[in-house]
C-alpha cells in the first residue's frame, strides 16, 4: 500500500462534518451539522504546541485550567463552520467568540464531548479516494 494515503494530517486538515445528536436520545438533530478539523490537522498540532512551549518557557506545571484553557482553543480552532444552529430563534453564527461562547457553557457539555470524540477519532477524517 501507499504509505502517502495513510497521512493522517492531511485526510485531517480536509475537515470532516459531525452530525450533531440530541443530548438524551442520541438522534441526529436534523439540519445541525459542525464541520471541524481533527487532531492530527496542522492547525490543532500548531495550537497544542505552542500551550507547551508555554509552559516550558516558564517553567510552570500547567494546572488543571490551564488543560481546559487549551482544550477549548484546540477544540475552537478545529470548528471550521457549522449550520442549522439558531439562538433564541435566530440564526447563531459559527464566529469564534460564538464558538468559545457555546463550548465553554455547562449547559452544552453534552455537544462539547460529541466535539471532542469526533476531532479525535481519525476514522471520521480518513477517506480513500480510490477504495484502497
Amino acid at each position: 500500500m501507499d504509505i502517502s494515503k495513510l497521512d493522517m494530517t492531511e485526510h485531517a486538515n480536509r475537515g470532516a462534518q459531525l452530525q450533531v445528536l440530541h443530548p438524551v436520545n442520541k438522534t441526529p438533530i436534523e439540519g445541525m451539522i459542525i464541520t471541524l478539523l481533527g487532531t492530527d490537522s496542522t492547525l490543532y498540532r500548531q495550537r497544542f504546541a505552542a500551550w507547551r512551549q508555554k509552559f516550558i518557557n516558564t517553567n510552570n506545571v500547567p494546572g488543571i485550567n490551564d488543560a481546559e484553557e487549551q482544550a477549548m482553543e484546540c477544540r475552537a480552532a478545529c470548528t471550521v463552520n457549522w449550520k442549522g444552529m439558531e439562538r433564541d430563534g435566530k440564526p447563531y453564527e459559527c464566529t469564534p467568540q460564538n464558538v468559545r461562547e457555546l463550548y465553554s457553557n455547562p449547559g452544552y457539555s453534552w455537544l462539547v464531548e460529541q466535539v471532542d470524540a469526533f476531532i479525535q477519532d481519525r476514522s471520521n477524517f480518513f477517506v480513500i479516494a480510490d477504495g484502497s
